[in-house]
């Protein structure tokens, strides 16, 4: 059985930018038949950047892979979740932010009043604006989503998109 263990945000200071990665450029580095795979994984992780993600790519890399073994696209989905949990672990390359409720909710709102968001989308850039931003203090902030009206709401609150979505 997998553990899945939490970090709560391992210190930026030895890296010069921060990405937060939405769970589209996730799923993209993990799966290897999903378009421009190696890109996106290179991107992903990087050497430059720190990556967060939010506790909801969690859940939606396990739907993403569990669909794509019923779907035929991988044999044994076990190994795949087993990789990622590894990697959000806290000793992993991808730092787990738990999702904390004061401003993100709200900036979750608002984005998908001035933007055509799907909620989880909304709530990916608000935990990049509000904790990314929090972590990520004086380094550079990045976003990570291979979901083009994502990109595009991410890009007009601010935040850097190193991937063309």
């Amino acid at each position: 059985m997998r553990s899945r263990a939490r970090s709560t945000g391992r210190a930026a200071a030895d890296r010069r930018v921060v990405a937060c990665a939405d769970t589209s450029a996730i799923v993209r580095a993990y799966m290897p038949d999903e378009p421009a795979h190696e890109r996106v994984r290179r991107a992903l992780f990087h050497e430059r950047w720190t990556v967060l993600t939010s506790v909801l790519a969690d859940v939606e890399m396990t739907a993403a892979v569990r669909a794509a073994a019923r779907a035929g696209r991988i044999a044994d989905p076990e190994p795949l979740l087993d990789q990622v949990a590894a990697d959000m672990a806290p000793d992993g390359p991808l730092v787990v932010l738990g999702l904390s409720t004061e401003g993100v909710l709200g900036r979750a709102r608002d984005l998908c009043d001035r933007h055509p968001l799907r909620a989880l989308d909304a709530l990916h850039i608000a935990v990049a604006l509000v904790d990314g931003a929090r972590v990520a203090g004086d380094a550079g902030l990045a976003f990570l989503t291979c979901d083009a009206r994502q990109a595009e709401a991410a890009r007009a609150s601010g935040l850097e998109l190193p991937l063309q979505a």
